[in-house]
């Protein structure tokens, strides 16, 4: 992992910290449901990418608890504050798509943490929904479309509408999408066409319902 102040925090660490978290869930008697996206998901499942700033999660259970385990761990490993991240919920959609991950602590038979995170086309069309062009978003976008399959924009853009409705999805998300498949003609050439195999097993899926706060 790169330095604290840089916050950069690699699968290893990630999942360090969720172990933390469901020992002092276990401690308090709580049981917490957990959805991790953006780039930890990434990191953590497929691990086309090595690190992310911070690790954006929905939080179902306590979640004034949990803001506040997050906070301890942040001081007893020198890690931000604000290294659990909610401020995803912007980007949900009642409609989206989990596999559970893994149940923690590990190596216990009453777990108080269970992690999920979403399929590939809900991340997919979240990832689109963000659109920050220059940023990690495209070449995330890249790698799930290497993955699922697509084969053009009209295909990802009726994805992305099958998780938003249309009045929510803003110009730029067509015309960046558009923009990733030529680059990615551009290249094909000089890239390899097969897909990047899964970072880790895979789990039944189970859809994570995003209650109200």
């Amino acid at each position: 992992m790169k330095t604290v102040g840089e916050s950069y925090f690699e699968r290893e660490q990630i999942l360090e910290g969720i172990d933390r978290l469901a020992e002092l869930a276990r401690e308090a008697d709580k049981n917490i449901d957990i959805a991790i996206f953006g780039g930890s998901a990434i990191v953590i499942e497929w691990g086309f990418r090595k690190s992310t700033r911070d690790v954006d999660v929905y939080i179902s259970g306590d979640k004034e608890f949990t803001r506040e385990a997050a906070r301890r761990i942040a001081s007893e490993k020198g890690w931000p504050e604000d290294w659990l991240n909610d401020a995803v919920k912007g980007f949900l959609s009642p409609k989206g798509q989990f596999s559970l991950f893994g149940e923690f602590p590990h190596g216990t038979n009453e777990p108080s943490l269970r992690i999920y995170i979403p399929k590939p086309e809900y991340l997919l069309a979240m990832k689109c929904m963000a659109m920050r062009m220059g940023g990690d978003d495209v070449a995330d976008i890249e790698h799930l479309v290497k993955i699922l399959g697509f084969d053009s924009p009209e295909t990802v853009l009726d994805l992305v509408e099958t998780f938003y409705p249309a009045t929510r999805i803003h110009p730029k998300v067509m015309f960046g999408i558009r923009r990733i498949f030529e680059e990615l003609e551009r290249n094909d050439d000089e890239k390899t066409t097969e897909p990047p195999g899964g970072g880790g097993k895979r789990h039944t899926g189970r859809k994570f319902h995003n209650g109200p706060e």
